[in-house]
């Protein structure tokens, strides 16, 4: 197998893809390489970059959710998802829903964003399972995107996971209209 290395410029990466085959490239990467870097470091580091672009991260306050919230939150992902007749979706959600593990962003004490996670078992190797956020509900309204709100949205769903002692969290991603 061959190994992912971050190329320093166009030419270098030139160079690289046009190498022969097992030979070395001719440059050293820089640092570690951000697959090195635990998914909490890259939050923190995105959060940083947003702030040195003059965000203002804490203009959306992240909070946890009540149960009669839940309509409210649908209703944003509803809105973020371009789909209509929440109603079907919010009582599946009942069934699940824990609302100290599902999150918003507001603005003006107005939702923007939404994630959430429900407590799951996942096989890991050997004859064993582990406790784990499986992570779901994650939007942002088109009017607040590019702003950094979801990468708080999941930092508080990884910090609550990291508090509760999971060592992982998941998210299963996918798109069931397009198949069919």
């Amino acid at each position: 197998g061959g190994s992912v290395e971050t190329a320093r410029s166009s030419s270098d990466l030139i160079r690289y893809c046009h190498r022969p085959t097992g030979s070395s490239p001719s440059y050293a990467p820089r640092g570690r390489s951000s697959s090195a870097r635990s998914p909490r470091h890259r939050l923190k580091a995105e959060a940083a970059r947003f702030d040195r672009l003059g965000g203002a991260m804490d203009d959306y306050p992240i909070r946890s959710i009540s149960a009669d919230e839940l309509p409210a939150f649908e209703e944003v992902l509803a809105l973020a998802f371009h789909v209509s007749g929440i109603d079907e979706h919010l009582k599946d959600d009942q069934l699940i829903a824990e609302p100290d593990r599902w999150f918003v962003a507001t603005d003006d004490g107005r939702m923007v964003g939404t994630a959430g996670a429900c407590t799951t078992r996942l096989t890991v190797p050997g004859p064993r399972s582990l406790q784990a956020p499986g992570v779901t509900a994650v939007s942002v309204l088109p009017s607040h995107r590019r702003r950094g709100i979801n990468t708080r949205l999941m930092g508080a769903l990884l910090d609550q996971a990291s508090e509760r002692g999971e060592p992982l969290a998941y998210l299963w991603a996918s798109e069931s209209s397009i198949y069919g």
